[in-house]
């Protein structure tokens, strides 16, 4: 919601560089991926996989952005957004799924879309 605040919707391309991850899949050292994975050992095999993911669902969330438009953003919009996010989880919102996921989630009824 931060990015959707400075930006009007949210933008992937922020986020993966908050993220460290604009060259995705190069990795930028002191990007804000590693304060989540504070304490956390990860193989190479599996830190390429959360990267995939991170990038995946960015993307996902950039795209409904894009379809739905400001209207989601806006008053009560946010709170749906918000509500239909915290209902999944992680690798759900880089499957192919997501659009669908957050729809019935809440955000159907509320964009006027039937599910």
């Amino acid at each position: 919601m931060g990015i959707v605040a400075a930006a009007g919707s949210y933008m992937a391309r922020w986020f993966l560089c908050f993220m460290g991850l604009e060259n995705y899949p190069v990795f930028r050292s002191g990007g804000r991926l590693v304060n989540y994975l504070k304490n956390k050992e990860l193989s190479g095999d599996a830190f390429e996989a959360l990267t995939a993911y991170v990038k995946d669902a960015a993307r996902n969330l950039e795209t409904f952005s894009e379809k739905y438009g400001p209207g989601m953003y806006q008053g009560e919009g946010k709170y749906k957004m918000l509500l239909a996010l915290s209902k999944m989880n992680f690798i759900e919102l880089a499957s192919e799924n997501m659009e669908k996921q957050l729809l019935k989630n809440g955000l159907g009824a509320f964009l006027g879309e039937g599910v």
